[in-house]
């Protein structure tokens, strides 16, 4: 992990990580673009995956996106963008 941007209230999560792995913590997602070369979008809201995700998939960057990426329209977009997509939920 090189770089991270979190969302929580009170930074508290994000800043430990950080730590933990010596990574950097940006102000805003978008920051993120020229730090890093890939993407994870682990965010609880599932609704705002896709919105993390479409600006680094339309760079043509690797993204890993905890299910699901969109319920609906995003993802038609997403499809529509001429992007790739394959959705996965692994075993416990």
């Amino acid at each position: 992990m090189v770089a991270l941007w979190g969302a929580e209230a009170d930074g508290q999560r994000t800043a430990t990580l950080a730590a933990t792995y010596g990574a950097h913590i940006v102000g805003s997602p978008a920051e993120l673009a020229g730090l890093v070369d890939a993407v994870a979008v682990l965010g609880r809201e599932a609704g705002e995956h896709a919105g993390y995700a479409l600006p680094y998939l339309v760079a043509g960057m690797p993204v890993f996106v905890d299910k699901p990426l969109a319920a609906g329209v995003a993802a038609a977009l997403a499809r529509a963008a001429g992007l790739f997509a394959c959705a996965c939920a692994g075993e416990q």
